[in-house]
């Protein structure tokens, strides 16, 4: 009996825990699909949100921003042109004489033997220096006198003025000198020597070479008087004035008493010949002159005029003299 009541309970007991897992598994299952029903309809609702904003998007038309046109304005410039290869460097233009005279120092100061003293741009002034190039001159300073001759003693630098040196001397007969630096490196002196039998004033172009530590002097007396009309028995003097490259004034005047005091043989501008500086046809100037000196000139205008028709120059020349 005991044995039934027992079995009938572990039935019973049995039977509770089948019905309880039963239920449980239906619980857990009904949750597992209560979450998947949530996760499914989740998405679903994001899909719904995502399509309509693709949708909202697609019926939004893109708005249009106006930019004012930009009127612009013609391009008058004219066009670069390109550089030309084949065409030479532009050469630099050569120094002028002011440059040249700059680039040596004048302050430099020459010393004679007898204590006698002048610097370069005071020779400069007296026309017994001259610059040959850039930063190259010479000076002729007077160093003293003896047996009717003048002495001067040659100096040159290459640098500037930094550094002189001593050339060889030079010389000229003792007379009235009158020194005139041309623009082309040389300086023209005019001598008039006081035992000269020579009735016009010596003339002497000097030019410098430093390769020979020495100027050359090439006495031009007859080519530069030649085209003056002068009457041969006239003894005369000179006394020049320079304007500037190869032209200057000039007036001839006869001697009186060994002084130039007489009449005046000539006075004009005068053109130098580059080369030789021989003066090329003489240009006479009345201005100035006496009455007695301009009839004379126009005497000599008159006769030049008729040597053109056909009269030869020693009649023109007789004429002049009368």
């Amino acid at each position: 009996m005991k044995i039934r009541s027992l079995a009938a309970a572990l039935c019973a007991v049995l039977l509770l825990t089948a019905c309880g897992s039963s239920d449980s598994s239906s619980r857990a299952a009904d949750k597992i699909s209560g979450t998947d029903s949530s996760v499914s309809s989740a998405a679903e609702s994001k899909a719904e949100s995502t399509s309509d904003t693709q949708s909202a998007d697609e019926n939004t038309e893109p708005e249009t921003v106006s930019v004012p046109e930009q009127v612009s304005e013609p391009d008058n410039s004219e066009p670069e042109t390109p550089p030309d290869e084949s065409s030479e460097p532009e050469e630099k233009a050569p120094p002028t004489y002011e440059e040249k005279l700059a680039s040596v120092d004048g302050s430099y100061k020459f010393t004679s033997a007898d204590g006698e003293e002048a610097t370069f741009a005071e020779l400069l002034e007296k026309g017994t220096a001259n610059v040959t190039d850039m930063g190259k001159g010479f000076a002729l300073f007077y160093s003293g006198g003896g047996a009717g001759n003048m002495f001067f003693d040659l100096y040159f630098t290459n640098d500037g003025g930094a550094t002189w040196e001593k050339g060889e001397p030079y010389s000229l007969k003792n007379g009235k000198l009158q020194f005139i630096r041309i623009e082309d490196g040389r300086i023209l002196i005019f001598d008039r020597p006081v035992d000269t039998e020579n009735n016009s004033p010596d003339v002497h172009e000097v030019r410098f070479y430093p390769e020979g530590r020495l100027v050359n002097d090439n006495n031009i007396t007859d080519l530069w008087f030649s085209e003056f009309s002068i009457d041969g028995s006239f003894v005369y003097g000179i006394d020049a004035e320079y304007k500037g490259g190869y032209v200057m004034d000039v007036t001839l005047k006869a001697l009186a008493d060994e002084s130039e005091t007489g009449m005046t043989l000539f006075s004009g501008t005068v053109e130098l010949d580059h080369d030789t500086l021989q003066p090329l046809d003489p240009k006479e100037s009345t201005e100035g002159m006496s009455s007695s000196e301009a009839g004379n000139s126009d005497t000599e205008s008159i006769s030049e005029d008729s040597s053109e028709d056909g009269q030869s120059s020693e009649e023109t020349d007789d004429t002049s003299a009368e």
